[in-house]
């Protein structure tokens, strides 16, 4: 989830979830493993939207990251780190008309202007990208694309989806504290 989440705060400005609930269990793996092999949490921001995340290692569906939005969903296709984004444009709700075409639009990331190709449905931990940028700020520096702030902020929402999961209930992000709180 925690390179996911980064990708969602870049994404939309906005780093620190109100809230998250989170729900799964270990039903494909049950070997004494603590961690779940099948997760989802949902995070509240306070700018207005609802980040649904999904996971299960007990198959090889891919795991999602979905954004919605009153005029679009965008829905991370691959799982943690991938860079591959579908754009699904809303246009009211399957309730009023269940027949809606709704086009689908796969996005780039910047950077990538014009370029129609696909980014990949998954990309190493031993790719160079994860480490260029570091490595050209540390001789630069120049502040990196991910601060020490946007670590701590994906860390805090990958925390509280992690506690709400173990604690199995609803929890609260305190912006004035930094502090993980069981109510607001």
């Amino acid at each position: 989830m925690s390179h996911a989440i980064d990708l969602v705060h870049y994404f939309l400005d906005d780093h620190f979830p109100r809230s998250v609930m989170a729900h799964g269990g270990v039903f494909a793996w049950p070997d004494g493993r603590e961690n779940p092999d099948t997760f989802q949490a949902l995070l509240e921001y306070p700018k207005g939207f609802l980040v649904s995340y999904s996971t299960s290692f007990g198959n090889d569906s891919d795991s999602f990251t979905r954004i919605m939005g009153k005029q679009a969903t965008l829905i991370n296709i691959g799982g943690e780190g991938s860079q591959r984004w579908k754009l699904v444009e809303e246009k009211g709700t399957h309730e009023d008309n269940p027949f809606l075409h709704r086009a689908e639009t796969n996005v780039t990331l910047p950077g990538n202007t014009g370029d129609t190709k696909l980014a990949p449905p998954f990309i190493s931990d031993n790719d160079l990208s994860h480490m260029i940028n570091w490595l050209d700020c540390l001789r630069s520096r120049q502040q990196p694309n991910a601060t020490v702030r946007d670590g701590f902020a994906h860390s805090v929402a990958v925390i509280m989806a992690a506690r709400a999961y173990r604690e199995g209930r609803k929890l609260y992000w305190d912006a004035a504290t930094e502090t993980i709180a069981d109510h607001t």
